[in-house]
């Protein structure tokens, strides 16, 4: 009896370190790719020739997670212009949120800033014109041009692209992934939505 419960836990030991191990593999295989993304964790959008960096990681905060920042509402209204006061809080909501969109022919850029605040939210980017770009990429890019930015960029991990080579997806954060799609194996349309 004193046997068998010996061997119980030695195999419960065994079976601990080895689970130890499993998971510091799994860590380390992981943390090169999460560094790479931390890097360089921007999202960055140039509009009429100017360029705003909408969100991005301080990875260098005394915090023990990346903290994200938003872009202020002054310093994309400064970038851009004014842009087109849609409503207070969208249709139907309870009224503490401003809307607001840049709109023309081949743009649409529209967010929302939380009254009492200053920054940006609820981003919505949908580009087909060339007068635009997003993380560096413009309308009529070649496909591998663009899979090669943004690995080289963001790292292989967050760049998933299409085997028929019609779409590329950035995984950025937490977010839906940043959508780059092709015609004739250059990019048509980029897309982006957070809420």
């Amino acid at each position: 009896m004193k046997q068998n419960n010996i061997n119980k836990k030695r195999n419960r030991f065994i079976k601990r370190i080895m689970a130890t191990v499993l998971c510091a593999a799994i860590l380390a295989s992981v943390l090169p790719q999460t560094n790479a993304m931390a890097k360089s964790g921007k999202l960055k959008m140039t509009y009429n020739s100017n360029t705003v960096v909408l969100n991005s990681l301080d990875i260098n905060s005394d915090e023990k997670e990346p903290r994200l920042f938003f872009a202020k509402y002054k310093t994309i209204k400064k970038a851009f212009g004014k842009p087109e006061f849609i409503s207070p809080d969208g249709i139907g909501g309870s009224g503490n949120k401003d809307f607001y969109q840049y709109k023309e022919k081949g743009f649409l850029f529209s967010f929302y800033v939380e009254k009492g605040t200053s920054f940006i939210q609820g981003l919505d980017i949908k580009i087909t014109s060339g007068k635009s770009a997003l993380n560096g990429i413009k309308i009529g890019m070649s496909f591998k041009n663009v899979q090669k930015k943004l690995e080289k960029e963001y790292g292989k991990f967050y760049v998933k692209a299409s085997k028929n080579k019609g779409k590329i997806e950035l995984s950025y954060l937490e977010y839906m992934p940043i959508q780059y799609k092709f015609e004739d194996g250059k990019v048509s349309k980029m897309k982006f939505f957070c809420s």
